[in-house]
């Protein structure tokens, strides 16, 4: 049953300026309303969103467009566009190691740059076993993305888009049947309302939403520094 988390985990829902934990209440009350659950379901909801709730991530989610929105503005004065251009091509490659494979889109007039990638995330995956209570596990997936840098004098824009998760779900016997291996794709806007899944997995995607959270905005400030960079990498 431990190999079944990474289902309940995939099975999930996205994120924004506007999906937040209060919205997460008004979700789970509705539902409670309307008696999606019965008593024991609302009660064990109504208990864990208790002790959970402190630990909801600021999500930036746009509720209208229903897309994640993370972009972030970077600036070093006095470099000009075509210098910041190069820095960015040169940050890439250290990033991702083969940068031809990487780049999706660039042209410098424009001070375009797209990137495709994956990161992967660590995170602990909660479910519930056989026996009903609820387990964590320590495990990860590849979060791929598109990320696009809008360079222009002095500053540039980064943006990500298209995030998209990649678990791998290793083969498992249930009875006599052998349920073979397999990689489960699913876009991170699947993750939210979380309220609206297995209340079992609710400490998992927490985690996880934190643990890219922290992945994803870390980009900013290490390709500024790398742009700032320029004059003392050629001091020598």
């Amino acid at each position: 049953m431990m190999k079944l988390y990474n289902l309940i985990f995939l099975l999930l829902p996205l994120w924004a300026s506007g999906q937040t934990v209060d919205i997460e209440a008004d979700i789970l009350n509705k539902g409670i309303a309307e008696k999606r659950w019965d008593v024991s379901g609302i009660q064990e909801r109504a208990k864990l969103w208790k002790q959970e709730r402190g630990n909801y991530p600021i999500i930036p989610y746009d509720t209208a467009t229903k897309r994640v929105v993370f972009q972030q503005i970077i600036k070093f004065p006095g470099i000009s566009k075509v210098q910041a251009f190069k820095r960015c091509k040169e940050w890439a490659a250290f990033e991702f190691n083969k940068l031809d494979a990487v780049i999706e889109y660039e042209d410098v007039e424009s001070g375009k740059l797209i990137l495709e990638g994956y990161v992967n995330i660590p995170y602990t995956g909660s479910f519930k076993n056989m026996w009903g209570n609820i387990k964590s596990v320590p495990t990860s997936s590849d979060l791929y993305f598109s990320l696009m840098i809008t360079v222009m004098d002095g500053r540039a824009k980064i943006s990500y888009h298209k995030l998209r998760f990649h678990s791998f779900v290793p083969g498992y016997v249930i009875g006599a049947i052998y349920v073979p291996s397999e990689t489960i794709s699913n876009s991170f806007e699947s993750l939210f309302p979380i309220v609206d899944h297995d209340f079992a997995a609710w400490s998992g995607i927490f985690d996880a939403v934190r643990n890219s959270l922290l992945e994803i905005n870390s980009t900013g400030p290490a390709l500024e520094k790398y742009v700032r960079a320029l004059e003392s990498d050629y001091r020598f």
